[in-house]
């Protein structure tokens, strides 16, 4: 990040010099930079609120003041109350066709004490009468401690959110265009110097021509502290932008359309098979941070063949599947894993599912739509993956035998989980194949004891297997379900869900190494 950051700096440094400068990062030195730039902020002000310190640069627009300049940034309050914009203007128009490309250093700083989830607008490009606003950059701080950036053209209520995560606490480059013509937003976050998709993009049909850039308070409760930094702006001919996009890191970006078949790589593939009921199913509503690939993460269709992982990853009820901890699952664990990794996913898990349901000996009436047990789907599945592949479980079940539960002690569901492990184990002649469980939602808790502790034991009694407590003071306040469904965990959970999950397989599947 900071290499990219010191290149553009560089770059737009000989611009202010000789007003013409070649592109050498792409190769093309045969005809002159047509670029212009408009704003090189570097906030080197005495501390103070910016429009005071670095009056007449930076003025007051709207709302209360409170946007200050503190350490060579721009510092944004989170828990400041009210509604705040500062404005700077551009010292020269911008030209018909030009696409507005602004490229600053964002640092978000939660506030521990927020206690619902929090999103605000923090950028914007201004038109000069202040009245419209595009190419809005937004923070979202999710009550598990995750925070995305994203775009929006014009309206706060259409905001499109980057799938990757953005890290607390440390700098992130933010490259943001808006291109006049179509009216289009795009962003990116970290980039490198090349070509890439951004991370998000938002289009709104008036398009308007900005003369100024504005920061932002939204005045939201929960809001966290922003700092902004090491602003620039420059205009760039549409027709030639294409030629200064930044480029992803390799194997992060998926390039690959969505539902084509793809071959599994041929070495260091894991595959992990995904069972339960509706929770490990999922059924979080799905939005914009959910739909992106990881070129390194695939999933398993119902014929076998694989593609790029996307949610929803189930296809137990197509109506209702949403998300659930499959993909953060895979994202965290593959940070934990050497580059040339690739995680596969079996979705296979079943909303409504009894644990009785799931055993090998089962001979009831519920099945899959094709007429396989639930047992049968899942180690069929389980089977066809690539040899030597196959390198854990994932189980997330309960809710649906929380009363019979109660009738026996759990005597039957220990039983029937205990077989169940043991069976696949055998049937797939993988003894030692990790198998991660979960407790149920906290708000189960009450009437979910006796199975909790069922799971909760599962590691003294049975090898190579671990479990995520939902119900552990650490993360019980930030696991919550959906407001208008009850059994169901809301998306912010479930992904967190996932990452707890990747978190009791990183050791396991270390363990199962030696």
């Amino acid at each position: 990040m900071h290499d990219f950051t010191a290149f553009i700096r560089f770059s737009w440094v000989l611009l202010t010099v000789s007003g013409l400068t070649m592109f050498a990062a792409t190769g093309v030195t045969d005809r002159p930079d047509p670029t212009m730039l408009v704003m090189d902020e570097r906030f080197e002000y005495p501390e103070g609120l910016l429009h005071e310190v670095a009056a007449p640069v930076w003025r007051r627009a709207q709302g209360a003041p409170m946007i200050e300049a503190r350490g060579k940034c721009a510092f944004i309050p989170g828990r400041a109350k009210s509604e705040a914009y500062i404005a700077r203007s551009f010292p020269v128009t911008a030209p018909v066709g030009s696409t507005l490309l602004a490229t600053f250093v964002l640092r978000v700083d939660t506030n521990d004490g927020a206690t619902e989830p929090s999103s605000g607008v923090v950028f914007q490009f201004v038109s000069a009468d202040g009245r419209q606003r595009r190419a809005r950059v937004a923070v979202r701080v999710n009550l598990d401690g995750s925070c995305n950036l994203g775009i929006t053209a014009k309206s706060s209520n259409t905001i499109h959110w980057a799938a990757g995560e953005v890290s607390r606490f440390e700098n992130h480059t933010v490259r943001v265009t808006y291109d006049f013509a179509t009216g289009c937003a795009s962003l990116w976050v970290d980039p490198a110097v090349g070509d890439s998709p951004p991370a998000a993009q938002s289009t709104a049909p008036d398009a308007v021509i900005p003369s100024q850039v504005s920061l932002q308070h939204t005045g939201k409760a929960g809001a966290p502290d922003v700092r902004i930094s090491e602003l620039m702006v420059k205009t760039v001919p549409s027709d030639v932008l294409a030629d200064k996009l930044p480029k992803a890191q390799p194997g992060e970006v998926a390039t690959v359309p969505a539902g084509q078949q793809i071959t599994p790589p041929a070495r260091n593939f894991k595959v992990f098979l995904l069972i339960g009921q509706s929770n490990m199913a999922g059924r979080g509503v799905v939005d914009d941070i959910d739909r992106s690939s990881n070129s390194r993460i695939l999933a398993q269709q119902a014929d076998g063949s694989w593609v790029l992982a996307r949610e929803p990853l189930h296809w137990d009820k197509p109506r209702v599947a949403g998300v659930g901890p499959g993909m953060a699952f895979a994202r965290e664990l593959l940070d934990k894993m050497p580059q040339d990794a690739s995680i596969g996913l079996i979705p296979a898990a079943f909303g409504g599912t009894r644990i009785a349901w799931w055993q090998k000996n089962y001979s009831g009436e519920q099945h899959w739509p094709n007429g396989e047990t639930y047992y049968q789907h899942a180690l069929q599945a389980a089977k066809n993956v690539p040899a030597g592949s196959l390198a854990g479980v994932l189980w997330a079940q309960g809710e649906s035998d929380i009363s019979a539960a109660s009738g026996d002690r759990g005597d039957a569901y220990r039983k029937d989980l205990h077989a169940l492990i043991k069976d696949l184990r055998a049937d797939l002649d993988k003894v030692g194949i990790p198998f991660v469980a979960a407790t149920l939602g906290p708000w189960h808790a009450d009437h979910a004891q006796i199975l909790n502790d069922i799971y909760l034991s599962l590691p003294q009694e049975v090898k190579q297997t671990a479990v995520v407590s939902t119900v552990s003071p650490d993360v019980v306040h930030l696991l919550h379900n959906k407001p208008d469904d009850i059994p169901h965990y809301d998306s912010p959970s479930a992904r967190l869900l996932g990452r707890l999950f990747a978190r009791e397989m990183f050791p396991l599947l270390e363990s199962s190494r030696h």
